[in-house]
């Protein structure tokens, strides 16, 4: 007779408390040491518009204002940032960057950016052809 180890995972009852334990009560065994010291490399941005704009807002928490770019190259919009932080005895520098498709019918020459408070909003002004306009009826 030959034996077979059994491990419980598929018996219903059992395998939901550890698949529950190994998902949420021990995280440390899921991310190694040395990727706990990392941050994220990248960030979300929220997409939205109005009848006259389009916005992009990121939020860039511990960038300085300095160390953000962006470029609009045809219908791309590209947002590059570097956070750097410093540890007891080191410095360390993060460099993000994200690049979105945006609309072609754009008044680029009126494209803004305020950032305050880690908040990065990147207005987008529609151009004249694409922002609604009513049809009278006859």
């Amino acid at each position: 007779m030959r034996l077979i180890k059994y491990d419980d995972l598929c018996n219903p009852p059992e395998a939901i408390d550890r698949w529950f334990d190994l998902a949420f009560r021990e995280p440390a065994l899921r991310c190694p040491s040395f990727l706990r010291r990392f941050p994220l490399r990248d960030f979300s941005i929220d997409l939205y518009d109005d009848e006259a704009n389009y916005y992009a807002v990121a939020e860039l928490p511990g960038v300085d204002k300095k160390d953000i770019a962006i470029e609009l190259e045809n219908a791309i919009l590209t947002i590059r940032a570097e956070r750097r932080s410093r540890d007891e005895d080191e410095e360390r520098s993060y460099r993000l960057s994200r690049a979105i498709t945006v609309s072609d019918a754009i008044k680029r020459e009126n494209v803004t950016a305020k950032f305050e408070n880690g908040v990065l909003k990147v207005t987008l002004p529609k151009a004249e052809e694409r922002k609604p306009r009513p049809i009278e009826i006859h």
